[in-house]
């Protein structure tokens, strides 16, 4: 069953293409906008002017993990998405520019080589993800110093670090939560597979003998009658 789309189809195809990198974009620049808010939120003091609590602090860098986690799990199923749609166009010959891109992309040269726009949105992910995992700690010390002035970071108590067991299991959740993203990332995205997989799974697709469909019909009914 040789693939072959119509121009409508290939357009279709192109214009699904640049849509899902664009959403992939819009992702990462959704998880930047949330971290933003939702640490700049978390940062105030309450309204008595005691300070940050920590507590609410540790709460919210949980939640933002579990917002990052999910967004990183969608960014990646859109790759598979885009990379499927890519493949068809590659395996089919409807796209020179597939076939040379590809080519491209394969000379992995040390100091040309190409990283695409994958690799720099998980690092804005990951930036992220350790930035949530590490700053309640880093305000706790900061507020530590704060109230005690005279104090150096090496003087400080192990509780100016990790004043309660909140605290305690807020980092363990969080820990947890950054080993889940590093999973997503590494076990489920080589299971997503690269293009060859793809190409493979188009082409075999492509070499599948066409089916011999029944005549029906009046002819056939009278062949049957005779």
């Amino acid at each position: 069953m040789a693939l072959n789309p119509s121009s409508r189809d290939i357009q279709k195809l192109h214009l699904e293409i640049n849509q899902i990198m664009n959403q992939r974009f819009l992702i990462t620049a959704t998880a930047v906008s949330i971290f933003g808010i939702m640490a700049a939120q978390a940062l105030q003091g309450n309204s008595s002017g005691s300070g940050i609590k920590i507590d609410r602090l540790g709460i919210v860098s949980v939640a933002i993990n579990l917002v990052l986690l999910f967004l990183s799990l969608l960014h990646l199923l859109l790759r598979k998405y885009a990379r499927i749609l890519t493949s068809y166009l590659n395996v089919s010959g409807n796209s020179g520019w597939e076939r040379e891109w590809k080519k491209f992309r394969s000379r992995r040269r040390f100091l040309h080589r190409y990283i695409g726009y994958d690799t720099p949105q998980f690092l804005v992910f990951l930036i992220l993800f350790v930035l949530t995992l590490f700053y309640p700690i880093v305000v706790s010390v900061a507020q530590t110093l704060e109230q005690n002035p005279t104090l150096s970071v090496r003087a400080l108590p192990a509780e100016a670090f990790l004043p309660d067991r909140l605290s305690m299991n807020v980092l363990e959740a969080n820990v947890l939560l950054f080993a889940i993203f590093l999973a997503i990332r590494f076990v489920l995205g080589s299971l997503v597979g690269g293009e060859e997989v793809y190409d493979e799974w188009w082409q075999r697709l492509a070499d599948e003998p066409v089916e011999q469909k029944a005549v029906v019909g009046t002819d056939q009914r009278s062949i049957n009658n005779s």
